[in-house]
């Protein structure tokens, strides 16, 4: 045998050992290890629907409940590495919105009525109530003037300046107006009200001004305010007309199993049940903690 085919036929072992190497190393890693495919983290660039992953959760949110969500969105970030931002506005001018929001993943309005209002039009996939909101009264007037205003006839019989917010634009004079008993102390109370205001914000503004004596408002706005030039004076009769804070993720939702993480985050997590009283909300009882029309919890209270 010549030599040009000696070579030829001791080279065919060692050709088929380089093709089985080929064949048995994974084509992604040419060390022929393998290879692991994650899903793409929330941070990263992978799209979702045709959105960036790294598109942060939206909440259409109230501008009352800025100061609890600020801090809760940061909690959330913390624990989940998913980021969140609020698009803030007055809850009515929010629900509006909602018909032609395409980018809001959950709505938190000042109160569960809204909910209500986006649930029957289709706009909600999944809510939860998450506390209660306690009305009270705020004045300047540490004396025994403030004392008597705790019994509310005696504020439409007195002297007393009083502000309150509207109950057409007002969530919470939305809930006075429907919740407060008996029904007609509402009617006098707007009836002798010496100011009205398109928003509780304003109420206490119109106190710490002084344009006003006394005002009504939601006990979170108290505890969002960046003054001491006022008192809270608290009311048996007002209990009756507290509101329910619930939370509903949109149909439109491009994040919807991340808008819930952050939903039973609000619901049990113990660092936002600690800011929830932080700043002035009220937990519920935990069998009303569930996904639930909380038009009807609102109304036991």
């Amino acid at each position: 045998m010549n030599q040009p085919m000696h070579w030829l036929l001791a080279s065919i072992p060692l050709c088929a050992m380089l093709i089985a190497g080929i064949v048995w190393t994974s084509p992604g890693d040419v060390t022929g290890r393998k290879i692991q495919v994650q899903d793409p983290s929330p941070n990263s660039e992978a799209s979702d629907g045709g959105r960036p992953k790294s598109t942060p959760l939206l909440i259409a949110c109230a501008v009352s409940n800025r100061p609890l969500m600020e801090q809760l969105s940061v909690a959330f970030e913390k624990q989940s590495g998913w980021s969140v931002n609020l698009r803030l506005g007055p809850s009515h001018s929010l629900l509006s919105d909602l018909e032609f929001e395409r980018d809001a993943d959950l709505f938190l309005p000042a109160d569960d009525w809204y909910v209500d209002q986006a649930d029957q039009r289709g706009w909600i996939q999944t809510r939860a109530a998450i506390a209660h909101m306690k009305p009270v009264l705020v004045t300047r007037k540490a004396n025994i003037e403030a004392a008597k205003a705790a019994v509310l006839e005696n504020l439409i019989r007195g002297n007393l300046g009083l502000s309150l917010p509207s109950s057409d634009t007002a969530a919470t004079g939305r809930l006075l107006s429907q919740r407060l008993r008996p029904r007609s102390l509402w009617t006098s109370l707007s009836s002798h009200a010496s100011i009205k205001r398109t928003s509780a914000g304003e109420v206490l503004s119109d106190v710490v001004s002084g344009a006003a004596d006394v005002g009504i408002v939601l006990q979170p706005l108290v505890h969002a305010a960046n003054t001491k030039d006022f008192q809270v004076v608290e009311s048996k009769q007002l209990e009756t007309a507290g509101g329910i804070l619930s939370v509903g993720i949109l149909t439109k939702s491009r994040h919807p199993e991340i808008g819930d993480a952050f939903l039973q985050f609000m619901q049990s997590d113990p660092a936002a049940k600690q800011a929830l009283l932080q700043h002035g909300y009220l937990l519920l009882a935990p069998e009303t903690l569930a996904e639930i029309p909380s038009r009807t919890t609102a109304e036991s209270f």
